[in-house]
């Protein structure tokens, strides 16, 4: 859960490959494949982003998907490297993949909505229809909604999530002061 923690709280990848390092004998003493398999795909997500040119693999397996949060963990990770990655057709299969779990709380809620409505701007970006357009501001605003709560309830941890998002949308009706005024505040 520590590494988990401080990947989603943005520890830098160095001091996240050290802090792996030094767990590893913890986890070479469990029988518990869970957290050593989350381990695992962070290590190699670390990795493909130090090695951008080295072809991504989509289909790693995770050790366990009857256990609601770790399997959640695992998609989110890769929604998160998607965007990271740009690869829309990824995300696209990752959110459709997390629908299923979206009616359940878990830890991992707050960074599902915040890549989710990452993703939904860039979306946005791409639509012309306004059919399509409306569907995705009510995904967004229901995503800002959502971390609105967290960030209420957690600032420390939601607040910046909170103000990127804010920003993204006040970019996106064109209300550049405002814009501005909450990528400051992200940062």
């Amino acid at each position: 859960y520590i590494l988990s923690f401080q990947h989603f709280q943005g520890v830098d990848l160095h001091t996240l490959k050290s802090e792996t390092a030094e767990h590893a004998p913890y986890l070479d003493a469990t029988n518990n494949d869970i957290p050593k398999s989350f381990v695992e795909e962070l290590l190699y997500w670390i990795h493909i982003l130090e090695n951008p040119k080295e072809k991504v693999n989509w289909q790693l397996p995770i050790a366990v998907q009857t256990r609601t949060s770790f399997f959640e963990g695992h998609l989110i990770l890769r929604l998160q490297m998607s965007y990271l990655l740009f690869d829309r057709q990824q995300a696209e299969h990752i959110i459709e993949q997390l629908k299923a779990y979206n009616s359940v709380f878990t830890i991992n809620q707050p960074h599902y909505y915040f890549y989710k409505a990452l993703w939904l701007f860039r979306f946005l970006d791409d639509t012309h229809h306004k059919k399509e357009q409306g569907a995705l501001w009510k995904e967004i605003k229901y995503c800002i909604k959502q971390i609105e709560v967290f960030a209420k309830n957690s600032p420390q941890n939601f607040e910046h999530f909170l103000a990127l998002l804010k920003a993204l949308y006040y970019q996106h009706t064109k209300q550049t002061m405002k814009a501005q005024l909450h990528f400051d505040r992200a940062i």
